[in-house]
Parts: C-alpha cells; sequence; structure tokens
C-alpha cells in the first residue's frame, strides 16, 4: 500500500503539471465518469498485481496479465467488431498460455501440479485492467491528458481511502523514496502514451499491443532476480505472447 499511494501520489502531481502547461480546461463531464470508473479498477489492479509479485514469482505472475486485453477485444466484439482467424487463435493461445504459465509443482511431486502463489490476484488485477481500459479508452476520446489526470486523481483518491480505512500504511525509508518516485512518474507516462494512443487507434489494438508489458517483466526476474522457471512456464509465457501479437494484427 505504501508503494501505490507514493507512486500515485507522484503520478498525479506530474500529469497535473502536465495540464496546467497545456493550459487547456476539462472537455465535458462525460468523460470524467468514465475516467474515474477507470482510475477505481486501475487501484484496485495496481494493488491486486503488487501483492501478487510480492508473494509470486515475477516470471509465473507476469504473463497471467496477458489475459487483460481480452477483454477489451470481448467489448470489441459487443460492439460488433469480428476478428479474423488470427485473432481467434490469438485470443485461444493466451487464455492455453495463461494457464501453463500459472501452473507449478506440487511439494515433491513432479507430476502434479497447482496454479502458484499470487495467481489468483493477478487474474483479479488482469480482470480490474481489462475492464479499465475499456473506461480509459472512452474518456481518451474527449482529451487524453485530461483523462489521464482524472484517472490519476481517482486512483490516488481510491488507494488513500483504503489506507485511512485499513491503516496500512507504513512510512517509506528516505532510501526507497527514489524509486517510489521513478514508479510514479513510469506509472504517469505510461498512462499518458496509453490515453494518446487510445484517442488515435482501436481500443483492441492498443490494448493488446500494451498487453506486451509481461515479456519485460519476464526478462527483468530472469536477469535481475535469477528467478528459475520451467519448461512449461516458458512455454506458457510464450503462448501468450504470441496470443496477444495475433490479436493486435487487427
Amino acid at each position: 500500500m505504501t508503494i501505490v499511494l507514493v507512486s500515485s501520489l507522484t503520478g498525479l502531481c506530474i500529469l497535473a503539471v502536465v495540464v496546467l502547461i497545456r493550459g487547456q480546461g476539462p472537455p465535458n463531464t462525460v468523460f470524467a465518469i468514465y475516467a474515474s470508473g477507470a482510475g477505481i479498477l486501475f487501484a484496485g489492479a495496481i494493488a491486486a498485481f503488487y501483492r501478487a509479485l510480492a508473494i509470486g514469482q515475477m516470471g509465473r505472475v507476469a504473463p497471467i496479465m496477458a489475459v487483460a486485453p481480452a477483454i477489451p477485444v470481448t467489448y470489441g466484439l459487443l460492439r460488433g467488431e469480428r476478428p479474423g482467424v488470427l485473432q481467434a487463435t490469438g485470443i485461444a493461445l493466451i487464455l492455453i498460455g495463461v494457464t501453463l504459465a500459472a501452473l507449478e509443482r506440487h511439494g515433491n511431486a513432479p507430476q502434479r501440479r497447482r496454479f502458484g502463489t499470487g495467481i489468483g490476484l493477478a487474474l483479479v488485477a488482469s480482470g480490474c485492467f481489462g475492464v479499465g481500459i475499456i473506461g480509459l479508452d472512452q474518456a481518451s476520446k474527449s482529451d487524453p491528458f485530461w483523462a489521464a489526470l482524472v484517472l490519476r486523481a481517482a486512483t490516488t483518491a481510491t488507494v488513500v481511502f483504503a489506507v485511512a480505512l485499513t491503516a496500512q500504511f507504513e512510512r517509506a525509508p528516505r532510501s526507497t523514496l527514489p524509486g517510489l518516485w521513478l514508479i510514479g512518474l513510469l506509472d504517469a507516462t505510461g498512462v499518458c502514451l496509453f490515453a494518446v494512443a487510445a484517442d488515435h487507434l482501436p481500443v483492441a489494438v492498443v490494448a493488446t499491443t500494451g498487453g506486451l508489458v509481461p515479456a519485460v517483466i519476464v526478462v527483468l526476474a530472469r536477469v535481475i532476480l535469477h528467478e528459475r522457471l520451467e519448461r512449461i512456464q516458458y512455454l506458457g509465457g510464450a503462448a501468450a505472447l504470441l496470443g496477444v501479437v495475433l490479436v493486435s494484427a487487427w
């Protein structure tokens, strides 16, 4: 909760400065509803994702996030969009890959497998991200920068409320503050760029391209944390990422 709160406040300040420099007022009230809803969902997604990373392996948790783009794709189907063979194949690969990546050995029995620690939270995070992407896409049609700002404001307010309700905030050591500020900067930049992209491209394309993020996390987990995965996790992660690429060929 400390990481989410400090990074959210940092991102909010950065986006507020960006909006002030642009010098344009908010477009309307409708966009604020979509952006606020997306911000609340993003708060839950970030908290669940960070918790999943804390109790599970990055290399197993990250590929689960590849399922998030499937939600905007489904939304597009309900709006009348019809995927081709590549997109249908990609969606199937994502579901299969997520399942394989989530499995781990049960104790010392190599033939027995169970879903890895933190997988449930990762699925909750991916669901919140997927639905939140739809809200951000709708809000960005009015003004992507204002959409990003209102989203981050809603996320920060939700986190502050959660911290006050649960009293789980711990003062961050000064040595960790630069890292938390960097997280806030990268997060705010990512949300802002995503909002701008959503204003120019179909939400399915933007969402699925953003779904390539797990590949970066898996590489970092292997290089920095030296996490060792089984072949089935590598196979599942590769299948999920390949599915993301196929779905993005909209």
